[in-house]
């Protein structure tokens, strides 16, 4: 059998090793009721409560929420899980979107068009078996890695999105403007970052393409026209969107200082690697360190004649640049430089994997001495991270499901604020995880209870289809501290807790879930140890109070 066939004969075999260790990977999060993120919980409870509203013109909810009439960079997330829950449970949709994105990011490394630059016409598929597994493999390095930070409905989808698209748009059908247009808006309403992102890493590829950028440094022969005018068709919908967008929020534009010391993190960033338990920490640092020397070998692999190499140089620059210059509360704190760090690691990984498809037969040959013993090293150190976080939920479970339950004392058509001590989840004092996945806790309730949740950012910061109305915003009253831990409330919105929040939920001792300033007003006034008046209430293990707001104190 000649190499020829026998590299047709294993054409599957790529997939199925990305399939099996996507699964593999992706475990805690397809094994458990919840999926673990800091901010999913609220996602799938506005989701919930967008339905409700959208269904019952008399629901409860319409005396809090109203829809957002802006067409909002995170509709996609929203829209995909809102038809996702017709069909099934909502935590069998979020299921179900994990593996969208897992097909979607599969799709965009493995796809065998020439995605980097697209300058050949009839793509070559002549790489060894072995480097198309290896490059499915480095595909899956970084897809469940940083989860709380990157969130399923936005950041992580409008990253796979980004990739997709421009391996989607590689090609010159006749249908390829349309498809440009297509993807930039669907990147769009993922995320501003990766719309932003895929127009100027699209833009680099169509300039290196024509062999514009050579034109440029020879003045006379430039001719910038027809890429102008093509730039200006191609985005011009998703232009006026952003521009729209960035001009009627307020919180795009505040600007609270940047530091070139924050590349320090790509160091530390095996930290935001171990999500649950200090044991991930080693599987981390390894994972962290063989991705950064492999993406190195497989940069200085691309190919020259086609510009590869620079188009990875410069889209790797471009998130360097954004995670040292972006504001630190630029759009709400979406584009912090913490949450950018995992695009620059899934950019450059998927740059190397078409270098092991794609790049010279001597490069190949590098790659796949050191490369793919080094790239499989770090497969089994993602397994471990699996493992172990699997290990962990077990207690994360147990915690949601008190109090679900526990949510059956709350009445019917009631406020609720949620608070707690720690982000990361008290059980008899014992810290449960390295990062906040219980940030937003309270969102695992069933909305169709009508239970209204005060700490629903989403409805704050305006860039969510969920908006809250005029006067109901607990943010404006109580101030943005309410979803701190522990959390801090201004005196002067006292008057509004008592027309409007019906009890407070407190995830460990209601002692501890606010900070002293504001403990020392609001206490005096909840009679938290008044067992004539039954106030107070705890759940079965003992790891949440129920207090009922004594609207008269205030």
């Amino acid at each position: 059998m000649d190499k020829f066939s026998l590299n047709k004969s294993f054409s599957l075999l790529p997939w199925l090793v990305y399939f099996v260790v996507a699964i593999i990977i992706a475990y805690p999060f397809l094994a458990f009721e919840y999926l673990f993120a800091a901010d999913q919980y609220i996602h799938g409870y506005n989701t919930c409560v967008l339905e409700e509203m959208r269904t019952n013109p008399s629901s409860f909810y319409h005396q809090w929420f109203q829809f957002n009439s802006f067409p909002e960079p995170n509709l996609i997330g929203h829209s995909l899980l809102w038809v996702l829950a017709k069909a099934a449970p909502m935590y069998i949709a979020e299921k179900a979107f994990v593996i969208l994105i897992v097909v979607g990011n599969g799709y965009a490394f493995l796809s065998r068009r020439s995605a980097i630059c697209a300058q050949r016409k009839n793509p070559s598929d002549n790489s060894p078996w072995s480097l198309k597994v290896a490059a499915a493999l480095l595909s899956l390095i970084f897809l469940f890695g940083a989860i709380w930070q990157l969130g399923f409905v936005n950041y992580l989808l409008g990253m796979v999105g980004v990739i997709a698209g421009l391996t989607q748009t590689s090609g010159e059908s006749a249908n390829h403007r349309f498809a440009i247009i297509s993807w930039g808006l669907l990147t769009y309403f993922c995320h501003p970052i990766a719309f932003l992102f895929f127009m100027g890493t699209f833009s680099l590829r169509e300039l290196l393409k024509r062999n514009m950028v050579s034109q440029y440094l020879v003045p006379q022969r430039a001719n910038w026209a027809p890429f102008l005018k093509s730039f200006t068709l191609w985005f011009g919908l998703p232009l006026l969107l952003l521009a729209a967008y960035v001009a009627t929020h307020s919180e795009v534009s505040t600007f609270r200082g940047a530091s070139p010391w924050r590349l320090l993190g790509l160091a530390y960033y095996h930290n935001d690697l171990a999500l649950f338990t200090s044991a991930e920490i080693p599987f981390a640092k390894a994972v962290v360190f063989i991705s950064i020397v492999v993406s190195l070998l497989g940069v200085l692999s691309l190919r020259k004649d086609d510009h590869s190499r620079t188009f990875a140089g410069v889209g790797a620059g471009v998130l360097l640049g954004a995670i040292v210059f972006s504001p630190d509360y630029f759009a709400g704190g979406a584009l912090i430089h913490q949450r950018l760090i995992p695009f620059l690691f899934i950019w450059v990984l998927w740059c190397t994997a078409h270098a092991f498809l794609e790049g010279p037969i001597n490069s190949r040959r590098l790659l796949s001495r050191l490369g793919f013993g080094l790239i499989v090293f770090a497969t089994v150190c993602s397994v471990g991270l699996s493992y172990h976080r699997t290990k962990a939920l077990t207690a994360i479970v147990d915690l949601l499901n008190e109090f679900r339950d526990f949510t059956n004392e709350i009445p019917v058509g009631t406020a609720i604020l949620p608070v707690s001590a720690s982000a990361t989840g008290v059980i008899k004092g014992q810290e449960l995880s390295l990062k906040p996945v219980l940030h937003h806790y309270a969102g695992v309730i069933d909305c169709k209870r009508s239970i209204v949740l005060l700490d629903n950012y989403e409805a704050y910061v305006g860039y969510f289809p969920l908006l809250w109305k005029d006067g109901k915003n607990p943010f404006d009253e109580l101030s943005r501290g309410l979803e701190e831990h522990p959390a801090t409330l201004r005196v002067g919105g006292a008057a509004w807790i008592g027309q409007n929040v019906d009890y407070i939920v407190s995830m460990g001792r209601p002692e501890e879930a606010f900070e002293s300033s504001t403990k020392q007003w609001l206490f005096s006034k909840l009679h938290l140890n008044d067992q004539k008046k039954n106030t107070s209430i705890i759940s079965k293990q003992g790891n949440f109070h129920l207090i009922k707001v004594n609207k008269e104190a205030f």
